[in-house]
């Protein structure tokens, strides 16, 4: 389970702590080491989600373009490879910030639904991938830069995934 605790809910908690601390000075540098820590721990669990989401959409999208035929199918296979491209981009983005390799998990797509459903699914979590990146990227000035351009193309996957939604129906 991710931490789901925002930079400024954590900045509000420490600044109580941190007052209340005034009295006793020698917990009080623990608590602002923690404070400073807690944002890194919450960007680096959500890069490890956005990253599982990626490898699961690339994984998604090969198994819808194999039910569909001409353009619907060479548009998902397409977002395939733009998802495996953006989670090589987390995965680097990983590194940059722990130093560490991003723990790959194997991935099994849910594509169980009819073949609407699942595409009417895959805009909607387009959607929040780019209102997630975008969220990151207000957090981090380091890779804000490379998170919107994931956030913009999370938007041109979902406009996409119209296109391909179109031809099914």
């Amino acid at each position: 389970m991710t931490n789901s605790i925002d930079p400024q809910q954590a900045q509000r908690v420490w600044s109580r702590v941190m007052a209340a601390g005034a009295a006793q000075p020698a917990s009080a540098a623990p608590a602002a080491q923690t404070a400073a820590e807690e944002p890194t721990v919450s960007f680096t669990a959500q890069l490890q989600e956005l990253l599982r989401r990626a490898r699961t959409d690339a994984a998604l999208n090969i198994c819808l373009a194999r039910r569909l035929r001409g353009c619907a199918r060479q548009t998902l296979l397409h977002l395939a490879e733009q998802s495996r491209q953006e989670a090589r981009t987390l995965a680097a983005l990983y590194y940059l910030t722990t130093g560490q390799r991003a723990a790959c998990e194997p991935v099994s797509p849910d594509a169980g639904a009819g073949t609407a459903a699942v595409l009417r699914r895959q805009y909607e979590r387009q959607l929040t991938n780019a209102a997630s990146y975008r969220a990151l990227a207000e957090q981090s000035c380091a890779h804000a830069e490379t998170l919107t351009c994931l956030a913009d193309g999370a938007q041109r996957h979902a406009r996409l995934l119209v296109c391909a939604l179109r031809e099914c129906l």
